[in-house]
Parts: C-alpha cells; sequence; structure tokens
C-alpha cells in the first residue's frame, strides 16, 4: 500500500483529521483504500476535548447526525465502564438487561449496536446431534482465550481472536444503503513486547460523520480488553476499504477543513517544540 494511503497518528483526532483534510483535497467523494494506526492510545486521547470537535458536532447536529460521542458509545460504553470499574461479565449483563431494553424502547433502529453484536451474537452450532441455535458473548470469550493462553505463558492463536459483527442472515439484504452495522469484524494480536494491538475492518467508512466517533469508541474498547487483561494497549489500526465523504458536499465542511488544518499545524508545532 502507498504511504499515502497510510496515517498513523498519536490520538484518534489527529487521525480523523489527516484523513478529512485529505479526503477534502481528493477530486472524487471516496478515498482509495486507507489504513489508519494510531499508537500507544491513552484514556486522554480516547475522551479528547477541543473546539475542533465541538465544530464538528455542531455541523454534524445542523443535519441530524449522531455527534461524536454518540458515534463512539454504540462501539463501547466506555463511560458506564470508567464510572463502574465493571469486568467483561458485569458490563456485559448490565447493557443486555437493562441498557439495551431501554434503548429499544426508543425506536426500533435504535435496537442495533455494535457492542450488542459483540456481546450477543447468535449463531448454528453443528454438533453430532444437530443443528442448535446459540448465543455467544464474543467479547469475554476472547478475554477468556487470552487470560487461559497468558497462564500457560503463551498467546492464543489470533486467526481465533476474531469478533464479528455482520452477521449474513441479519445484514445480507437487498437494501442499497444501511446504516448498520459499517463495521464488519475486530480482531486482537499483540506486539513484540506482549502488548495489545487491536485491528478493525470496514468496507466503507463515512469520513465526516461517523470517523472520528469510530475511532474513539474502538480505542476505548481496546483499553477496556488490555484493562482486562492487564497488558498495555500498542495500537489501534483501522482497514478502510473504501473511505466516503459522506452525505455533505464540500462547499458546507470548508470552515471545518480551515480549522481542521489550523490543528493540524498547531499539533506538528507541539511535537517539534517537545522534540527539539
Amino acid at each position: 500500500m502507498p504511504d499515502e494511503n497510510y496515517i498513523q497518528s498519536s490520538s484518534p483526532l489527529e487521525a480523523w483529521a489527516r484523513i478529512f483534510v485529505k479526503q477534502m483535497s481528493h477530486s472524487g467523494d471516496s478515498l482509495p483504500a486507507t489504513v489508519v494506526s494510531i499508537c500507544n492510545p491513552t484514556h486522554e486521547s480516547v475522551t479528547p476535548r477541543h473546539p475542533l470537535i465541538d465544530q464538528l458536532n455542531s455541523l454534524l447536529r445542523s443535519q441530524s447526525k449522531p455527534v461524536v460521542s454518540e458515534s463512539s458509545a454504540i462501539i463501547f460504553p466506555y463511560t458506564q465502564w470508567r464510572c463502574k470499574n465493571w469486568h467483561v461479565e458485569e458490563l456485559s449483563a448490565w447493557y443486555l438487561n437493562d441498557f439495551m431494553p431501554r434503548l429499544k424502547g426508543v425506536s426500533a433502529k435504535h435496537g442495533k449496536t455494535y457492542f450488542n453484536r459483540l456481546v450477543n451474537y447468535t449463531g448454528i452450532k453443528q454438533s453430532d446431534s444437530g443443528q442448535t441455535i446459540e448465543t455467544v458473548n464474543q467479547l469475554a470469550a476472547v478475554i477468556k482465550l487470552c487470560k487461559d493462553a497468558a497462564l500457560r505463558r503463551t498467546h492464543f492463536r489470533e486467526s481465533g481472536l476474531q469478533m464479528a459483527i455482520f452477521d449474513p442472515a441479519k445484514d445480507l439484504t437487498a437494501s442499497a444503503r444501511s446504516n448498520f452495522p459499517c463495521l464488519h469484524q475486530i480482531g486482537l494480536s499483540f506486539d513484540s513486547t506482549g502488548a495489545l494491538q487491536l485491528s478493525a475492518f470496514y468496507p466503507t467508512q463515512f469520513v465526516v460523520e461517523r470517523a472520528l466517533g469510530n475511532y474513539v469508541g474502538l480505542c476505548q474498547l481496546g483499553l477496556f480488553i488490555a484493562a482486562e487483561l492487564g497488558i498495555s494497549f500498542a495500537e489501534f489500526t483501522c482497514f478502510v476499504a473504501t473511505p466516503k465523504r459522506g452525505s455533505f458536499n464540500k462547499t458546507d465542511l470548508r470552515d471545518l477543513e480551515k480549522a481542521t488544518v489550523a490543528f493540524l499545524a498547531e499539533s506538528a508545532s507541539s511535537a517539534f517544540s517537545l522534540t527539539s
């Protein structure tokens, strides 16, 4: 993959800023396949507060789009975890027994979340006695596999540390456009020091409407998994086959573009000052 299709950043906000500026300078509505890497995510970097986010949120509200925190929350309930300090079983139980019923009560479309698929995935299991429908808490399962492997002083095979979001039985429809699920799969791996690496695959991603919330939510999920395993979080990598600008036209985005360019210049200046 050419270097121009690889974005490496130190925070979700910087990663979003880079892909947004790249999108705005591109002649078409979509970019070629792009890899976004965020190194060493921290609790500080995944709960960003900046005027640029306020400006983005204002634009999203003007078009009745979910703001950044709403997009991140459907991936991982970060605020609830940080407040309660729950482990995966406790967090899953609250989400399924308390939160999801209330969410579905708002409207049917609100009943679809990525975290629900992570902790409440249904599928058919084939055995000698026949087929059974089973519900799997994927998040709890991969965490247990990792913990069990750590007791043996090894890592579980990474091909098995995969969590599916896309469900063909529910999602493979003839609909021309669906808002769920844009995220299809999440995987875990480990670097040479044993630190966590989290990866995610998007066939398409709307850069303006969803990308920042996606990066924030997935980095927050990575911090949770790392905490459950008692290891550090080294890197989040997002593979996007087709990054799209979304429903906004470029004219409406020019002020946001100027603010984003200024943010990147300020970040670069700060980084230079720290290293000089």
